[in-house]
């Protein structure tokens, strides 16, 4: 019962702190901050031996960690396992099962 006692009493302080936040001083501040977080990532990267050797491969591979737990990819994700899998298995059904297993375990 209390629960339901707070539920718009907390709406309303979260509509009111969107309220302040979208309109006044803070808003500024986080501007602000995030904008020199970003001048910072981009001085990082204008340097002309940042991608040299072995660097380059790093930014490739958390590009591609970032890039592979995006919702986008869930889909995708039984074939893609099942692809994996089936390296070494000579008939086609052998190489489905991975994909369906996870399929119907985990959607």
């Amino acid at each position: 019962m209390l629960r339901r006692a707070l539920a718009p009493a907390v709406l309303v302080v979260v509509a009111i702190g969107v309220w302040e936040i979208s309109r006044g001083s803070l808003s500024l501040e986080l501007m602000r901050v995030v904008g020199k977080q970003l001048g910072a990532i981009a001085a990082y990267l204008a340097t002309p031996h940042i991608l040299d050797g072995g660097a380059l491969y790093g930014f490739a591979f958390l590009g591609g960690l970032a890039g592979s737990l995006s919702p986008c990819i869930l889909g995708m994700l039984p074939v893609n396992l099942s692809y994996i899998g089936a390296s070494g298995v000579r008939s086609r059904a052998a190489a489905i099962r991975p994909g369906r297993a996870l399929s119907r375990c985990c959607g």
